[in-house]
């Protein structure tokens, strides 16, 4: 068997990790309680009140990071498996998963499915794309560059 299956694997683990997340629910109180519990010097009411006004670098971050990363893996396991156009594929199937993530989300108690929430992951996947299309040039640059055998 061929060391591909790692890519596959590791595919499969992010994957994962998005839906348990997804899956997860903490209030704003149970996190400033945590914050408080572990971090001398910050109050629960004073976490409470950053939290109100920077959540959303926080947890949007996340919704970018995750996709960035999902997208960068699937795209170098469809490349290992020899699949074409293999960073349009890792896209494509990045944004329906982050549109399957969205709609799984309206399933679970105290969350939701936003359209705006899957605009925020094709950001990541925009990066991840960018990411890919820049290795891959610069890859197939430094190919094109070698001496040829005479």
């Amino acid at each position: 068997m061929s060391k591909h299956w790692r890519w596959g694997l590791g595919l499969v683990i992010v994957g994962l990790v998005i839906y348990l997340t997804s899956t997860t629910v903490i209030t704003q109180r149970q996190l400033a309680q945590f914050v408080a519990s572990v971090i001398p010097g910050v109050t629960e009411a004073g976490f409470y009140d950053w939290w109100q006004s920077w959540w959303w670098l926080f947890v949007k971050g996340y919704h970018v990071s995750e996709f960035f990363v999902l997208t960068l893996v699937a795209g170098y396991a469809l490349r290992r498996f020899g699949v074409e156009r293999w960073i349009v594929w890792a896209a494509v199937l990045a944004v329906l998963y982050a549109c399957t993530d969205e709609w799984h989300q309206t399933f679970v108690p105290a969350r939701g499915g936003r359209v705006t929430d899957v605009l925020i992951d094709c950001i990541g996947i925009s990066l991840a794309v960018l990411v890919m299309v820049w290795r891959y040039r610069k890859n197939s640059r430094a190919i094109d560059e070698l001496p040829e055998n005479e």
